[in-house]
């Protein structure tokens, strides 16, 4: 059998994870989930290191239900997300294997969670017993170099948020959490609006099903609204724009498939940084409550998707880009990447898209 000579046999790497931050990456939850499992630490590792750990201690006696239960997901996710991974992180923790006798490759592994110990715990347990840790956001390449940060979007912006430079970096202007109402220039969740005494109709997914109102930015052309698929068949993404003026709330026919459960707002946080990505780094506060930026460009996960306007056919104009959201109750399902929209001034319209 071939051997991956990526992996470092001599410190084995182990993948280290929050279940939130799995549920967030893919937009998804278990319901009734005891806060035990949720707030274990869990990891996968190749199973050729099963006889040399990890071992935890001090692990806090559980429930065979929550046992069950954990193990479960950890195969779910191994099975169905982190062993089809194409990440240059996956050859850092597996080893590729190659069957002989069919020439199949595959790869083993071993996974487990820590009840009673905290994140910060589980990795110093780790290093102790000299396994290299990779973080869950580090294994997706979520945060890699290997990006297209110039694009082609047209130059001309809004005055809010128009691009400023100095030597030191250029001016990013970060999204931060912060209370709302629905008549906030910069909202999640929530109600949408429409201009009063007027007829609305919300946007369906091929299927039928109304699709999930996601949040609202306020721009010179209106507030854009942005809806997305939230069933099985990924029937679409819509922006709807409104005036801003003499405007409504709007109520779903199925609140439960087309809203969110909790609103939140944003406000506008200025430092200079060389990319969006060093100014989310830096941030000092809890990096969850960076929802995205309303900056000069978008600094893309793959290649530059700049869309073009179907009414003109011209570039569209780069508004923001958006994070998930500050937890995986609520959070948008960009499956692990982010979102970006883009408007046209001269038609009005928007148009939204996910990288991941």
């Amino acid at each position: 059998m071939n051997e991956n000579l990526q992996q470092n046999t001599e410190k084995p790497a182990v993948l280290v994870f929050y279940l939130s931050e799995f549920f967030q990456m893919y937009g998804m939850s278990v319901p009734n989930l005891s806060q035990t499992i949720c707030d274990s630490p869990f990891y996968i590792y190749d199973r050729s290191f099963k006889d040399i750990g990890p071992k935890f201690e001090d692990e806090k006696p559980i429930s065979d239900e929550d046992y069950d239960t954990g193990f479960a997901i950890l195969k779910t996710i191994w099975n169905e997300y982190v062993g089809k991974a194409n990440t240059s992180g996956f050859s850092r923790v597996f080893k590729v294997m190659t069957a002989l006798d069919t020439d199949d490759f595959y790869v083993e592994s071993r996974y487990g969670f820590a009840p009673g110990y905290d994140l910060d715990a589980a990795i110093e347990t780790f290093t102790k017993q000299n396994f290299e840790v990779i973080r869950w956001d580090e294994f997706w390449d979520r945060n890699s170099e290997n990006k297209i940060v110039e694009s082609d979007t047209t130059d001309e912006y809004y005055p809010d948020y128009t691009e400023q430079r100095n030597e030191e970096g250029r001016k990013i202007k970060l999204l931060i959490k912060a209370e709302t109402n629905d008549n906030d220039a910069i909202s999640f969740g929530g109600l949408p609006v429409k201009k009063s005494n007027t007829p609305f109709e919300w946007p369906k997914c091929t299927c039928g099903a109304e699709l999930q109102y996601q949040g609202k930015i306020k721009t010179d052309i209106g507030y854009e609204m942005i809806f997305m698929e939230n069933c099985d068949h990924w029937g679409g993404t819509e922006v709807i724009v409104v005036d801003v003026e003499n405007i409504e709330s709007v109520h779903p026919e199925e609140s439960q498939v087309a809203l969110t459960e909790t609103a939140y707002g944003a406000e506008i946080l200025e430092v200079t940084a060389e990319s969006y990505d060093d100014a989310r780094d830096d941030y000092s506060g809890r990096r969850r409550d960076v929802l995205g930026h309303v900056s000069d460009h978008p600094e893309w996960i793959q290649g530059d998707e700049t869309p073009k306007c179907d009414c003109c056919g011209q570039t569209m104009r780069f508004v923001a880009q958006l994070e998930e959201g500050p937890d995986y109750e609520t959070a948008m399902n960009f499956g692990g990447g982010c979102g970006y929209l883009f408007d046209c001034t001269v038609g009005k319209t928007a148009k939204f898209i996910t990288q991941c």
